[in-house]
């Protein structure tokens, strides 16, 4: 059994993740395309979702750049970026 480095298994989870996505967002777009309610396991319920958004453009633009209104916070983010084994001319993913 090999043992995956903490990286590597956040690469690959973050992949199968956007694959994911990306099949969720082509079956909801044929989902409302069709209309199609129900499956064998599943059915789908279509909500209409109101939801109120904040208008950040309509603002004053002083109102904007008086940093007594903006604060900082501040978080650790993980970036996952592939590696690539260089070859001299020829580049690889790993």
């Amino acid at each position: 059994m090999s043992r995956m480095s903490p990286a590597d298994a956040l690469g690959y989870i973050r992949e199968e993740i956007a694959a994911l996505k990306q099949r969720e967002a082509e079956l909801k777009a044929r989902l409302i395309a069709e209309g199609v309610e129900a499956g064998e396991a599943y059915e789908v319920e279509f909500c209409e979702v109101r939801r109120k958004v904040f208008r950040y453009d309509r603002l004053p633009r002083a109102l904007l750049c008086d940093p007594r209104y903006w604060d900082e916070r501040f978080s650790i983010e993980l970036r996952v970026v592939e590696r690539t084994v260089d070859f001299g001319r020829a580049r690889l993913s790993a």
